[in-house]
């Protein structure tokens, strides 16, 4: 019999039945290349496998990759023996699991050879809670029915905010300040959500830690730099007060008498960013500028009668 891409029924590989032969179909598939294929015999063994024995001109069309000689060798036939299996389908389990925002889970799927994952890849890092599906193949070709779903929770990591003085004069100290998370730890040994300091060189970093109720924990990092503000000598005169002093921006100016008196301040680079006629008392506002280190000079008739400095924080 010659068969072109030939439907096997495999009538003649019978079972037998209350000591009677029977014949019957089990199940039918087609099989077979674009050439000559011819099929001369057929049987099973104790475990319902199917062999197919015969004869072929069909290239790489009825051979797998993995099998003795995959392509047709010329000449008039090339004999094969092929073997049919019904699929006992893989049954796939999958973990689940959590994970803090920012981190990668790994899938790792049991009871098949291969595995196929939704989106390709093994190792996933979701921002928001998300299921993953995952399907089997056996060794013999099944395929798994049915999907595995591995579900995972991304829980929260804090977002912290980092507040205070980042530019100070040498020796003079100021609070750096974070909120954002539950409990916290910081680079100095703190454990509190302030702490003060009084940097020792020029560029100083300090890193604070904290972590949630579920586990997740996230760093963040401020940066102090020290001047030593040369040239800036504090002549203090009696009668001369200012106050807040560190200030969120607005401050006061006390004098106890004026003649022709003015303000001025100056930034870290010597600039001038604000002068003003004097008054007993003055009302400055630095809210518009950046936080840091001010420096403020007191002119009485061309007389310096006050320099001294000003946090904004």
């Amino acid at each position: 019999m010659s068969f072109n891409a030939f439907s096997i029924f495999f009538s003649s590989c019978s079972r037998y039945k209350n000591s009677r032969r029977q014949e019957f179909r089990q199940w039918g598939t087609y099989y077979g290349g674009t050439s000559g294929d011819y099929g001369w015999g057929c049987a099973t063994d104790a475990n319902n496998n199917i062999y197919l024995v015969g004869k072929s001109t069909s290239g790489t069309s009825i051979a797998s990759s993995s099998s003795h000689q995959s392509a047709f060798g010329g000449g008039t036939y090339d004999a094969f023996l092929v073997k049919f299996t019904d699929c006992i389908f893989p049954a796939i389990t999958v973990n689940s699991g959590s994970i803090c925002v920012g981190q990668s889970f790994t899938i790792n799927p049991t009871g098949a050879n291969t595995y196929t994952f939704q989106g390709g890849n093994a190792v996933v890092s979701p921002s928001i809670n998300t299921t993953y599906t995952v399907i089997g193949t056996s060794t013999a070709g099944c395929v798994s029915p049915a999907f595995a779903t591995s579900s995972l929770i991304v829980n929260a990591s804090p977002i912290l905010s980092l507040s205070g003085n980042t530019i100070i004069c040498a020796g003079e100290t100021t609070t750096l300040i974070v909120s954002g998370g539950i409990t916290y730890q910081w680079s100095t040994g703190a454990s509190s959500n302030s702490i003060i300091i009084t940097p020792i060189i020029n560029i100083s970093n300090y890193t604070v830690t904290s972590t949630f109720t579920n586990g997740c924990s996230s760093s963040a990092t401020i940066q102090v730099k020290r001047n030593i503000c040369t040239g800036i000598e504090k002549i203090k005169t009696e009668g001369v007060s200012i106050y807040p002093n560190p200030t969120n921006g607005e401050f006061t100016i006390k004098l106890v008498s004026v003649n022709n008196t003015y303000i001025t301040i100056t930034n870290v680079l010597g600039q001038i960013i604000k002068t003003q006629k004097a008054e007993l008392i003055n009302q400055i506002n630095l809210s518009l500028f950046e936080k840091g280190v001010y420096f403020i000079s007191v002119m009485d008739n061309n007389q310096s009668v006050y320099k001294g400095s000003i946090i904004k924080e």
